[in-house]
């Protein structure tokens, strides 16, 4: 009877404060160790123009502000904007480059406070300027007038349309930029640019 008793308040406890294996504690030191797994910390690797073969050093990508997240890319626009935007775009006489000049000038002077007429200049110059001055995206992409998240949303579309040598060469300038947010976006482009690139290893099979 007292064995029983003893057995019935062992269980008690046990139920209580949960069993505790040897597997539970090796998770708990290996969490102890590496932090929250909620957000992995990448690095990237950029290209060192002094190597011809490419060298890259470790580079950390910096953690982006979670105010420069996307929030306006589908409001409509302004209705007072409307038909000063739209005499920009479907203007006939004029070439593509007085066209992206119009554009800009709007995007970082006139509609400087109305971050969605930026947005929505910025997504045309992102197919529009031309990709024989690069410093101009570069130029663009750094632009202190036109808000973190919009000038984000704008080299993710020129990373995914522009020609590889302009976008390795933007993704250095942007690492150098000192802005962190598109600091991240040159490094992860890097990365990626990389691990893509990268020449097999002698032996290596392909």
């Amino acid at each position: 009877m007292v064995v029983s008793v003893f057995c019935v308040a062992i269980l008690a406890v046990c139920l209580r404060y949960g069993f505790w294996t040897p597997e539970q504690e090796t998770n708990s030191k290996v969490l102890s160790r590496t932090g929250s797994s909620s957000y992995n910390r990448e690095s990237a690797e950029w290209v060192d123009d002094t190597d011809t073969k490419k060298s890259f050093s470790r580079v950390e990508v910096p953690q982006v502000p979670a105010s420069t997240a996307r929030g306006s890319q589908f409001e409509p626009l302004p209705k007072e904007w409307e038909e000063p935007l739209f005499a920009i775009l479907n203007d006939p006489n004029q070439d593509s480059g007085l066209r992206s000049s119009r554009l800009i000038q709007m995007a970082t002077v006139d509609a400087k406070h109305v971050p969605r007429i930026q947005e929505e200049c910025l997504r045309h110059l992102a197919y529009s300027l031309s990709d024989e001055n690069p410093e101009i995206i570069f130029q663009v992409a750094t632009h202190g007038a036109v808000p973190a998240y919009i000038r984000k949303e704008f080299v993710e579309r020129v990373f995914e349309v522009r020609p590889e040598e302009l976008c390795e060469w933007l993704a250095k300038r942007l690492l150098a930029s000192g802005d962190p947010v598109m600091t991240a976006e040159g490094a992860m482009f890097l990365n990626n640019f990389n691990s893509t690139t990268a020449s097999p290893l002698p032996g290596a099979s392909r």
